[in-house]
């Protein structure tokens, strides 16, 4: 650990460790506060840096409020955890805890596996192959290329996600979702936000209430629901099933069957190979040619 140093207005204190470790461990991150970077490396080390961050000039309230926030750190065999906690919750303290910032920024080797949670601050990882866990309550999600599941929860932060090989889960309450190549099957839910995929190799389940659904090519099957956001799809090769309640539907060509139906919106689809089922109450439905 560094004493406390000055920098620019801020004054910050350092915990640093470096840890051997072989591929295909696990650095499990566990933060009541504290922002989350996570890069990869070719070296079999896990490299830990946590920094805390507070602005003020009394010398008392700094050390104050750096003594209110416990860092821990430790190595079980192959796999590193790190735990951020506020030692104290009464109200006097979390003055200086509000005031007081986090930062975690890990080196992994590129053969590992994240299980990453922080209760109000953003996390963000790099290059990894193996599976990845990341929750956070406000804070922004997002991932670089991912060889392996890949799941994500947010309360009311944005998701983005690069390139996944695998399976993806992610959910939020009122952040959008937007989900990059994905080989393998996914599952997307949010309350209020939008969802945009790339291709998706696998199974497509996206689910929204008022936020609008954009997704690109399927390779398999596609099912879509939002209550008042509109739906637009790119090729679906298998089968697809799109509701919307007072949003439009616009779909892409689909090779197997489709069922779509919205209660006040339009509906238009493309070419579809399969049986095409159609409904809407009040909207208009436009269809061009579909066999069978």
């Amino acid at each position: 650990m560094n004493g406390i140093e000055r920098d620019g207005q801020d004054y910050t204190e350092t915990f640093r460790q470096n840890y051997e470790v072989n591929p295909g461990g696990t650095l499990t991150v566990d933060a009541e506060l504290g922002a989350i970077h996570i890069k990869s490396s070719i070296l079999n080390e896990v490299d830990v840096l946590v920094r805390k961050r507070y602005r003020a000039t009394d010398a008392g309230q700094i050390r104050k409020a750096f003594s209110n926030v416990e860092v821990g750190i430790e190595q079980t065999d192959n796999d590193v955890r790190i735990d951020v906690d506020r030692i104290d919750d009464n109200a006097e303290n979390w003055f200086w805890q509000e005031k007081t910032r986090v930062e975690i920024e890990v080196t992994v080797p590129v053969e590992f596996n994240l299980d990453l949670s922080t209760i109000s601050d953003s996390i963000e990882t790099g290059n990894i192959k193996g599976d990845v866990t990341a929750e956070t309550l406000s804070g922004i999600v997002s991932t670089g290329p991912t060889e392996g599941n890949l799941s994500i929860e947010t309360t009311s932060g944005h998701i983005r996600a690069s390139r996944v090989v695998g399976r993806v889960h992610t959910k939020t309450l009122s952040g959008s979702i937007e989900i990059g190549p994905v080989n393998g099957n996914a599952t997307l839910s949010s309350t209020s936000g939008r969802i945009e995929t790339d291709i998706v190799e696998g199974d497509l389940n996206a689910e929204s209430l008022s936020g609008h659904i954009k997704i690109g090519p399927v390779n398999r099957d596609a099912t879509l629901s939002s209550t008042s956001g509109r739906i637009e799809t790119d090729t679906v090769k298998g089968d697809l099933n799109a509701e919307t309640l007072s949003g439009n539907i616009r779909i892409g060509p689909v090779n197997g069957d489709a069922t779509v139906s919205s209660t006040s919106g339009n509906i238009k689809t493309g070419h579809v190979g399969g049986k095409l089922e159609t409904s809407t109450l009040s909207g208009k439905i436009e269809s061009n040619y579909h066999t069978r």
